[in-house]
C-alpha cells in the first residue's frame, strides 16, 4: 500500500471512530446509538475511500500532484465532518442534540460527490500536463 493509500484508509476511518466518541460523550455510551453513528458515517466514508481509490489508480506517474488529488473524495469530507462532530461537542445544541447525526451522513454524501468531481477534473489536468511536485 502506498503512502497516500494509507492517508485514504486512515481518512475512511477515523471519521466513524470521531463521530462514535463524540456520539458518547453527548449521549453516553448506547450501543445502539454508537453503532448506528458509526455506521452511517463509515457508508460515505467508504463511497469516497472507494472512489479515491480508482483515482489513485489512476494517477500513475509517481511524483505528481494527482496523488495528491486523489485522496481528497476521502480527506475533505473526513475534515468537515470531524470538524463538525467536535463542534457539536463543544458547543451543544440544546434544543435538538443530536439533529447533526442524522444529518451530516448526508451532507458528507454531497461533499464526497462534488470533491469526487473537482479531484477527476484536478487528476485529469495534472496528469495531461505532467506536473510535479
Amino acid at each position: 500500500m502506498s503512502r497516500y493509500g494509507r492517508y485514504n484508509f486512515v481518512a475512511m476511518l477515523s471519521l466513524p471512530v470521531i463521530a462514535a466518541l463524540t456520539s458518547i460523550i453527548m449521549f453516553g455510551f448506547r450501543l445502539d446509538t454508537v453503532a448506528f453513528v458509526f455506521g452511517t458515517n463509515l457508508a460515505p466514508m467508504l463511497i469516497g475511500a472507494l472512489i479515491s481509490g480508482l483515482l489513485l489508480r489512476y494517477a500513475t506517474m509517481p511524483g505528481t500532484k494527482a496523488r495528491f488529488i486523489a485522496i481528497w473524495p476521502t480527506l475533505v469530507p473526513a475534515a468537515f465532518g470531524a470538524l463538525w462532530y467536535v463542534a457539536g461537542v463543544v458547543i451543544p445544541n440544546d434544543s435538538d442534540p443530536g439533529r447533526e447525526y442524522f444529518a451530516v451522513p448526508l451532507y458528507l454524501l454531497m461533499w464526497v460527490v462534488g470533491v469526487a468531481v473537482v479531484a477527476l477534473i484536478g487528476c485529469l489536468m495534472t496528469r495531461s500536463s505532467g506536473s510535479a511536485t
